[in-house]
């Protein structure tokens, strides 16, 4: 079993940086672990990323109740901060505005078949999402360059990542990253696309 990379901060993340040969913003961001007093801002960014899809018809990708709302998904945030699985971007403020949610193994709702083709030579990022607000522009794209340097630590080969395939905005939006679909699968009706990106 392939070891976990261990998160480590980084201070100023520079989001004026490039990632696959594409420009971010002008914007620093540090990356570190999340700690146990960053579970309610990881709530908040969730409710407010959720809210987002909602009003731009996209419910079924994440729902339509706020996740601080469901006791599931608030033990899953504890559990991921405990785990040393998530990270925050933090801005200039000091203010949270993403957080990411990664691993070495594919995420056990993925279906089967297509885990156990994607299982090795991978890192996987299982969430990430962002405050939708302007001044949070580029941090998404920080968290991922976040992941891309742990996939290379590890010495693998691809960083993936899968969404809801009907999101087409969200998949152009990792495809001009340099992100490729490499598998499909559906879970309980939901409609997963895995993509990838070689490290």
């Amino acid at each position: 079993m392939r070891a976990k990379a261990t998160p480590t901060p980084r201070p100023n993340y520079p989001g004026s940086a490039t990632f696959q040969g594409t420009p971010a913003v002008t914007a620093a961001w540090q990356i570190r672990p999340a700690v146990s007093g960053d579970a309610e801002k990881i709530l908040n960014v969730s409710d407010e990323a959720t809210a987002w899809l909602v009003e731009h018809g996209m419910s079924e990708q994440w729902g339509a109740e706020s996740p601080s709302s469901e006791p599931v998904f608030v033990a899953r945030v504890s559990s991921w901060i405990s785990d040393g699985e998530a990270v925050v971007a933090i801005g200039t403020s000091g203010e949270v505005h993403g957080y990411a949610v990664t691993g070495a193994f594919p995420p056990p709702y993925m279906d089967p078949i297509v885990a156990e083709r994607a299982v090795e030579d991978a890192y996987y990022v299982y969430t990430v999402a962002t405050r939708m607000r302007p001044e949070s522009r580029g941090a998404g794209r920080s968290l991922l360059m976040w992941a891309l340097e742990q996939a290379r630590a590890l010495g693998v080969t691809y960083l993936r990542l899968d969404c809801w395939a009907e999101n087409a905005l969200l998949r152009a939006y990792y495809q001009n990253l340099g992100f490729e679909e490499c598998e499909t699968y559906v879970d309980e009706g939901w409609s997963g696309a895995v993509m990838q990106l070689r490290v």
